[in-house]
């Protein structure tokens, strides 16, 4: 993930499960928060297996990109996926449209997809908005470089997350 434009990487911080009640039930996450200022263009750079294909929709390859606040409001948006020739990873690029969130709070973005198999799969993100001029908080972490996500097929068509890990 890195903010679009550039290489500048957002930052994470580490915080065990001091927000673990706040996600869905049973919903797992990487354990921390990723920090993001508001009104910024962010890339997710997603590397899948070579079988795995996202969707088409209507002619166009989209993740649903979902965000729910503290208060568990859902917004949903469609984002196209483009395709990195050079390194074959899945691109989308997403602006937060979230508000700055209140100390102590967090929300959280799911980016959802359906495979081309017709499987769902769904990529928590437990993250943190801030004003874009509020720099302390926005690099409070280190450096995100990469979130590792595990999942295993299920009879209901759809992938359970099993493990995030992340660096």
């Amino acid at each position: 993930m890195s903010v679009a434009g550039g290489d500048a990487k957002p930052h994470f911080k580490h915080e065990g499960e001091r927000f673990t009640g706040q996600g869905e039930e049973g919903q797992k996450h990487a354990g921390g928060t990723l920090k993001l200022a508001a009104g910024k263009a962010y890339v997710f750079s997603l590397n899948l297996p070579k079988d795995f294909e996202i969707k088409e929709v209507k002619g166009a390859r989209e993740v649903q990109v979902v965000k729910v606040s503290p208060s568990g409001q859902e917004e949903f948006e469609s984002v196209k996926v483009k395709t990195d020739e050079s390194t074959r990873h899945e691109l989308i690029e997403w602006t937060n449209t979230f508000e700055p969130c209140p100390s102590k709070q967090r929300q959280t973005l799911k980016l959802s997809l359906m495979t081309a198999d017709h499987f769902k799969m769904t990529l928590p993100l437990q993250v943190k908005t801030y004003k874009e001029s509020n720099a302390k908080g926005l690099v409070n972490g280190n450096p995100l470089l990469y979130i590792n996500y595990k999942f295993e097929p299920t009879m209901q068509l759809k992938y359970n997350l099993v493990r995030v890990t992340h660096q």
